[in-house]
């Protein structure tokens, strides 16, 4: 999960609603347990993400919910010390436009997901900008990223720039 404040077009960004909520829905139906976990310990919504076009019906409903399991393990989001790596299979970097902020400084989420790649039982992988933690994700086997030699997809710039992000 990324929360650093940060302005995006004059306004606060941080997690994107959907990006985290979508993924544990499905992780949940599935019966998997979910931890959502940040460097910090908290977290800042994304004002993009809590728009009428980007937050609809059912998600909206959930996010408002402060009792929904969304909400409320947002609302106590734990941080890289109150997770032990060995007991998850999946680490997942949402995103929002601050990732690109804070993602790159947060060491533990980074080491969770290091550690997760190289013991082999894990997948390791990002939604939207949460591509920015690769590259702090290292192989200690190698000393360099875990995306070092492979090909990855990312945003383009005109992408952003239609987009009056940049």
């Amino acid at each position: 999960m990324t929360y650093i404040l940060a302005q995006t077009r004059g306004r606060e960004t941080g997690l994107f609603i959907t990006e985290a909520l979508h993924p544990l829905n499905v992780f949940r139906a599935a019966n998997f347990e979910v931890d959502l976990v940040f460097d910090t310990g908290s977290y800042q919504p994304n004002w993009l993400s809590q728009q009428p076009d980007w937050l609809k019906d059912e998600d909206k409903r959930i996010w408002e919910h402060h009792n929904s399991e969304f909400r409320s393990k947002l609302d106590n989001i734990l941080k890289p010390g109150d997770v032990n790596w060995q007991n998850n299979g999946i680490f997942i970097a949402s995103a929002g436009h601050a990732s690109l902020i804070d993602y790159p400084e947060a060491k533990g989420l980074q080491n969770i997901a290091a550690n997760m790649y190289i013991s082999g039982n894990g997948i390791v992988l990002a939604v939207c900008y949460g591509g920015a933690i690769f590259p702090g994700i290292v192989d200690s086997r190698t000393g360099k990223s875990i995306i070092s030699g492979k090909k990855v997809t990312a945003f383009t710039t005109q992408g952003e720039e239609e987009g009056g992000i940049i």
